[in-house]
């Protein structure tokens, strides 16, 4: 019991994240074909069962169902492994194998009944195995495919049975092909923005140690050199802890430099940092800047903006596009990012905050205000407006697209 419930867990966990799109699941795509490929299933289960019980009598009845019973559960069986991407283990490639041969056995045994099954469970052979291994299995497959359609099958019902075999294996190739595909696509942009949020700490963390390390080894040192003196020369251990002092505000001063230039980035660098990581992420990103003339603090507000935003959509979208503008409107500065997916704002972001209510409270020092709702036709709008200093006209607009 605890293992059926177990079973129905992980099935229930795999088909929500199947049919949701986003970063916690695989799209809408993998959705839609895994319905197509159900739908495939029943038909089967629907059909096979009634042809065989109403064609055959007796032991011959017996063993037409059992043997549908076992190709059906193993093909289903492979099917669901190589959706969860356990396509190359070894079982399963025997699986594969044994289902291949059995819905051989039974083409041969029962006729044009059976002419169907060999080539779904052919696509299933091609999608377990590679190299030479599915090479000698197609040759082999062939071998005894062909012979058995031509003893069962007369004049131009052979073509059309062998059209129909190489068409069949194409499409129940294709439809898990198509969900492995589009599983590893997600799972690579997650990996590519990961890489991407690892190489910035990475950078931090190497101007941490090019601005401390030095100034730190050196007042190790100083203080070492006072606890050999201390007895010895009272004085010049004296100067030298006056020394590794001025050592050590001067290493406090860089890492509060260091730490500053970390959180008070500029709105032009943070544009060209979300539109690096987005397009790693394979996010097309398109940016559009008006040339305002804004004050410090302003620009670091709408940086803020574009950095909570652009992790919003890296991190709980399933966006391919991203727009970001900067305009002027009747005084106030305006900051726009658009996507073409779904938006949650509500978690806690990595760079601080809480999401909508964090951004907002930035705007909220310098009059300005938030707006984020979602697009007519799809899609999420996150708009920031902050009053100009200046007269707030822009003197040129810089775009620039990057996509993978």
């Amino acid at each position: 019991m605890k293992a059926a419930g177990s079973l129905l867990g992980r099935t229930r966990a795999w088909l929500i994240r199947s049919l949701r799109p986003g970063a916690g699941g695989t799209g809408h795509v993998v959705g839609v074909l895994a319905l197509l490929g159900l739908a495939t299933y029943m038909f089967l289960i629907a059909t096979f069962p009634l042809s065989l019980i109403a064609e055959t009598q007796g032991l011959r009845q017996v063993f037409a169902i059992i043997g549908f019973v076992l190709w059906i559960g193993t093909y289903i069986y492979c099917t669901i492994a190589i959706l969860r991407g356990n396509r190359r283990k070894r079982t399963i490639q025997v699986l594969a194998l044994s289902g291949l041969g059995w819905s051989l056995l039974l083409f041969g045994v029962f006729g044009m009944n059976w002419a169907a099954p060999p080539a779904l469970s052919f696509s299933i052979m091609l999608l377990c195995l590679s190299g030479k291994a599915r090479g000698f299995a197609t040759l082999a497959c062939f071998a005894l495919y062909i012979p058995i359609t031509a003893n069962v099958f007369h004049g131009d019902d052979i073509r059309r049975v062998l059209e129909e075999f190489a068409l069949s294996t194409l499409i129940f190739y294709s439809i898990p092909r198509l969900v492995t595909f589009a599983r590893e696509l997600e799972d690579t942009r997650a990996e590519l923005a990961g890489v991407a949020v690892s190489e910035q700490r990475l950078r931090w963390a190497r101007d941490l140690h090019d601005t401390l390390g030095h100034g730190l080894s050196v007042v190790l040192l100083k203080l070492e050199l006072v606890e050999r003196l201390s007895e010895r020369d009272p004085r010049r251990a004296v100067e030298e802890l006056r020394e590794a002092r001025s050592l050590l505000r001067d290493s406090i001063g860089e890492m509060q430099t260091v730490v500053a230039g970390m959180r008070d980035t500029s709105l032009a660098g943070e544009v060209a940092s979300a539109r690096t990581i987005l397009t790693s992420a394979g996010v097309q990103t398109e940016v559009k800047i008006a040339d305002l003339d804004l004050n410090s603090s302003t620009s670091q507000a709408l940086a803020w903006i574009v950095r909570e935003g652009a992790t919003n959509v890296l991190r709980h979208s399933d966006s391919t596009l991203c727009e970001i503008r900067l305009k002027a409107e009747e005084g106030r500065a305006v900051l726009e990012l658009a996507s073409n997916g779904p938006s949650i704002m509500t978690k806690r972001t990595p760079s601080g905050g809480h999401g909508l209510r964090g951004m907002r409270e930035r705007l909220a020092d310098l009059n300005g205000e938030l707006q984020a709702s979602g697009q007519t036709g799809g899609g999420f709008l996150l708009r920031a407006q902050v009053p100009l200093s200046g007269s707030g006209k822009p003197s040129g607009i810089r775009r620039m697209t990057a996509a993978t």
